[in-house]
């Protein structure tokens, strides 16, 4: 039987090992904490500030490598996740973010970090299985849950910062899935349920088959622009999302899964830009606002095309391929770094090389596994 996608794979992961090695190498201090990011040349920026979410990725990324044999991971993983703990915990959630030195410069209860500090516990707790990672799993969400809305969802912090935006729950409903996946506890899978609940009341608009970001404290859109933001990248990530779900519960959401990816496929050349908007003289449609291309944002696009191939879907099938090549060509380095963003031309302008895009890599290449494997 022929596996047309093995060569990809195999590619992909011979890259990856070299960037993991690079990075454990290059990209942690000697406590183990990661650096926000690498400046052009490939140095650490020591001077940058530190998100627990970072560290959290981090954990999330060498963990997975470690559960599929790309990389010997699980000692970097259980250092991170300590540095996590000990620098970022401070008693009842994780703080948001520190300067150079450990000093706490945000001590707020962001929902974004956690959802991330849930992923990456989870990960470990899959990987060793020991009941430590399962208690902190019930103590993140135990700080989740303090940031629970009357208006359903959860906050964005324990600020009250407003405006709400689908992003958090998005990545709630991902690690909250991992977690039903991981433990088969029903209980992960009623949590997950809530934020599908969301996107189906608010954040999915099938008029214009796009995902709305930003809302009022009662999900009322956003007034102005901010109210007409679509991110071609989160809708990219909302059709794998689903996906994962089908497969793991029995449902069927392909019909939205398949009209938003033709959607996108129409846009998309064959990278997604990073932002676009719903055109006021033609509600239907949606008009470029950024036509800088992220990178996050092509890894979830590529992701949408996995999931929809595993499921037959064969527009996607016939395009991935070309873009398989074309993103390592044009993002990912020999060296095993990468180019965050590029103009419209291809040109690379990030001006970093962030840490935090590794786990788009890694969830990438870990989708792109099962289907090489066929």
């Amino acid at each position: 039987m022929t596996r047309p996608f093995l060569k990809y794979y195999d590619d992909y992961v011979a890259w990856m090992h070299k960037s993991l090695v690079l990075w454990a190498d290059i990209g942690r201090d000697v406590h183990g904490g990661w650096y926000e990011h690498l400046d052009k040349s490939g140095a650490a920026d020591i001077k940058a500030i530190r998100r627990h979410r970072i560290q959290a990725r981090q954990v999330y990324s060498y963990a997975t490598a470690q559960m599929n044999g790309w990389y010997e991971g699980r000692d970097i993983a259980v250092k991170t996740f300590e540095f996590m703990c000990l620098q970022g915990w401070q008693g009842e959630h994780f703080i948001h973010r520190l300067d150079q030195d450990y000093k706490i410069t945000d001590e707020r209860c962001d929902l974004y970090d956690h959802a991330f500090s849930l992923l990456g516990t989870a990960a470990l707790y899959k990987l060793t299985g020991k009941p430590l990672y399962r208690l902190w799993i019930d103590k993140i969400i135990t700080a989740i849950d303090r940031l629970r809305s009357e208006n359903g969802g959860w906050k964005e912090d324990n600020l009250g910062t407003t405006p709400r935006r689908q992003n958090p729950h998005m990545h709630l409903f991902e690690a909250h899935l991992y977690l039903y996946d991981a433990t088969k506890d029903t209980r992960f899978l009623r949590r997950a349920q809530e934020s599908l609940s969301l996107f189906k009341a608010h954040f999915y608009n099938q008029d214009v088959q796009g995902i709305h970001e930003f809302f009022n404290v009662d999900w009322t859109l956003s007034s102005g622009q901010k109210g007409r933001t679509l991110e071609p990248g989160h809708a990219a990530e909302w059709i794998w999302l689903l996906g994962l779900y089908d497969r793991l519960t029995g449902d069927d959401h392909s019909h939205i899964r398949e009209m938003i990816f033709d959607h996108l496929s129409r846009q998309a050349g064959p990278y997604l830009i990073d932002e676009s908007c719903i055109d006021e003289s033609k509600p239907s449609a949606h008009k470029a606002v950024r036509t800088t291309r992220r990178l996050w944002v092509q890894t979830e696009w590529i992701k949408a095309h996995i999931t929809l191939i595993r499921d037959g879907y064969s527009p996607a099938a016939a395009m991935l391929p070309d873009l398989f090549e074309h993103f390592m060509e044009d993002y990912l380095t020999p060296s095993g770094l990468w180019q965050d963003q590029c103009d419209a031309k291809g040109h690379d302008i990030a001006a970093t090389i962030p840490v935090s895009s590794m786990y788009h890599i890694i969830a990438m290449v870990n989708e792109l596994k099962p289907l090489a494997e066929q």
